[in-house]
């Protein structure tokens, strides 16, 4: 269990989060929703240890237990498939033969196995996202954070990516949070919800309970994203 509580983050006497209270179970999806500068980035950033906090703790995750996939996929060109995902097993100091054997038992799980010696720049955009998850959870991390590793793919390659996901959550059981603006592929996926907005957490229930509340900003956003009522 991942425990947030008060989390307080203030940029140019600006909070970005404010009084945030909210915990995470391992085996768990939570899609974390939100406008523009609800504050969902920051919290991810907060969560991983990237970003420090004014007021509030985080109990129950170390920084080296945090696997995090940017939404711009953060890979090093000038390293191969295979180095990628290898990068941090080999600040671990894995012994090589049993990080040769992670490594590709992840990318065959990413079902990059036959690329592992291609560069970023040789995949496609859904390639390079899996190539992002694999790095992300190479290390069996407690907390997997996922910044719209979606964005820009078609529905295919969405709901592929979208399964990986729910297969690492469950093979892992790390505690996950996905930002996605793609609500009607998402939310089928999440166990819980986390809504945001103006740095405050407005709901934290099961996707389902959105059809529910009694929240006009919560409901505005999912009935907006999902071009009609819940």
């Amino acid at each position: 269990m991942i425990d947030v509580r008060g989390l307080g983050l203030r940029r140019q006497g600006r909070w970005l989060l404010r009084d945030v209270s909210v915990s995470f179970k391992g085996g768990q999806i939570v899609g974390l929703l939100g406008p523009p500068e609800a504050g969902k980035s920051m919290l991810l950033k907060a969560l991983a240890g990237l970003q420090p906090f004014e007021s509030g703790h985080i109990d129950g995750i170390a920084r080296q237990r945090v696997g995090f996939a940017f939404q711009n996929n953060a890979l090093f060109d000038d390293l191969d498939v295979f180095d990628n995902v290898a990068l941090p097993l080999r600040y671990q100091q894995v012994a090589p033969p049993a990080l040769r054997e992670r490594v590709l038992a992840r990318l065959r799980d990413v079902e990059l196995e036959g690329a592992a010696h291609n560069f970023p720049k040789e995949l496609s955009g859904g390639m390079q996202k899996r190539l992002g998850v694999a790095r992300a959870t190479i290390a069996g991390p407690q907390l997997g954070l996922f910044d719209e590793p979606t964005a820009g793919l078609d529905p295919q390659t969405t709901a592929r990516i979208l399964r990986l996901l729910r297969q690492l959550t469950d093979q892992l059981q790390m505690a996950t949070l996905v930002v996605s603006q793609d609500l009607p592929a998402l939310l089928p996926l999440c166990d819980r919800v986390l809504f945001l907005h103006r740095g405050r957490a407005l709901f934290f229930a099961p996707p389902r309970e959105l059809a529910t509340s009694t929240d006009q900003v919560v409901r505005q956003f999912v009935e907006g994203a999902t071009e009609g009522p819940l």
